[in-house]
């Protein structure tokens, strides 16, 4: 015996296993991206926003597999871009709807 009796062998890695490949916050968010353009409106585009961020979460912590950043990336940019539409169009209904009164009641004096 030389000088390694009390020599252990190492242990194995601890396998980790893969992450999902899937993700299904991902995949919830870029079809509720496109339906907020299709039907729904703004009502698909804040849980679309909601969903992606929700992706993005999981896959900075490595839960699901980083293919599904696009996905996610893709649902956020559609939500948001919808949700910023929709925000402009009410204010211009507002801007309108003023600048009618505004007129109507303009004219009524004359």
């Amino acid at each position: 015996m030389s000088g390694y009796q009390g020599y252990e062998q190492p242990g194995g890695y601890a396998h980790m296993p893969p992450p999902n490949p899937n993700s299904t916050m991902a995949i919830t968010s870029l079809v509720l991206g496109i339906l907020s353009y299709v039907c729904l409106g703004f009502l698909a585009a804040i849980p679309a926003i909601i969903c992606g961020h929700s992706a993005m979460a999981q896959i900075r912590r490595g839960e699901v597999s980083d293919s599904n950043r696009g996905l996610a990336l893709a649902g956020l940019i559609l939500g948001y871009v919808n949700l910023i539409i929709t925000v402009l169009v009410f204010i211009g209904y507002i801007i309108f709807i003023l600048l009618f009164v505004g007129a109507a009641t303009t004219n009524a004096n004359f």
